[in-house]
């Protein structure tokens, strides 16, 4: 009798065990988006209420595995959806550590020819995994759980194209969740800007979106007075690194949004910024990431 009861107790709290771990990853909750510190490139981490996430590239090095590691429990090695913008180290490096350490879902990205071995290795890796590899292009409309997304830039498909430059292919997604959008450009100029301007009409589109990534980490060729009263956020985030030789952000961009009078934080000096979704509105806070 002792050790029937001595198995069901063990039994009863290795259940327990188990739920705790388990049940916060049923249990729905409210959608957040954190901006990661990885140094001079970018890396934006989005998970929808229903618990889905989606890596929004990977910075320049192995810091995105660190950085996944201070949000994501130890036993979560799953992503969704990992979405590439472009083809240029400082966005692409990182993924392909993900690619290794992570089981992931899917793969989004423009489908366009770049030289270089990075690319080479993501690709190899996509085939080694058999992950579902889609191509995006502006319309290209995706669901994530309970978030809409819908593609806003390439302009067409880019599958099998030498671009002379990366950034011609560079992916950009706006993403809806309840009443708030995301708008993450990657590294747009303000050619590709006026050419999403021009695309996206009213009332079948709208560039209006809460939430704004400052393209090409704060570039002078990005982000025009237009296209920013296109998109009216309420808040912009730069994804930046200390002393890069590029000096981005540059004071001309940063002049704008203060003008417009656009509250803004860069991982280069506040570290990675988390910011939560709820009930209409947004809230923004630093997460204890450092500044890189």
């Amino acid at each position: 009798m002792q050790r029937i009861t001595k198995f069901w107790l063990a039994t009863l709290l290795g259940l327990f065990v188990l739920g705790y771990f388990l049940l916060p990853l049923t249990l729905p909750h409210q959608a957040r988006l954190w901006v990661l510190s990885v140094g001079q490139g970018e890396s934006v981490l989005y998970q929808d209420t229903s618990g889905k996430s989606l890596l929004f590239d990977g910075g320049p090095d192995d810091t995105v595995l660190s950085e996944l590691g201070r949000i994501l429990p130890p036993w979560h090695r799953y992503i969704d959806v990992v979405v590439l913008s472009h083809t240029h180290v400082d966005h692409v490096r990182g993924l392909i550590s993900v690619l290794e350490r992570y089981r992931v879902g899917e793969v989004w990205e423009s489908g366009a020819l770049y030289p270089g071995g990075d690319m080479v290795s993501w690709h190899k890796l996509i085939q080694e995994k058999n992950i579902p590899d889609h191509i995006v292009f502006a319309g290209i409309e995706m669901t994530i759980g309970n978030t809409h997304i819908l593609t806003m830039h390439p302009m067409k498909s880019m599958v099998g194209v030498k671009v002379p430059e990366a950034h011609d292919a560079t992916v950009v997604l706006q993403m809806t969740i309840d009443s708030e959008k995301i708008l993450l450009t990657g590294d747009l100029n303000e050619k590709h800007e006026a050419d999403i301007m021009a695309w996206c009409q009213p009332p079948k589109c709208s560039l209006q979106s809460d939430i704004l990534q400052v393209p090409h980490h704060g570039s002078d060729t990005g982000l025009s007075p237009p296209f920013l009263a296109a998109v009216q956020p309420q808040f912009a985030f730069i994804c930046v690194g200390q002393n890069n030789s590029y000096h981005h952000p540059r004071a001309i961009i940063l002049q704008l949004l203060e003008e417009s009078h656009i509250p803004y934080q860069r991982t280069d000096t506040q570290g990675g910024v988390k910011i939560t979704f709820g009930r209409g509105r947004f809230v923004y806070e630093n997460y204890g990431s450092a500044p890189r």
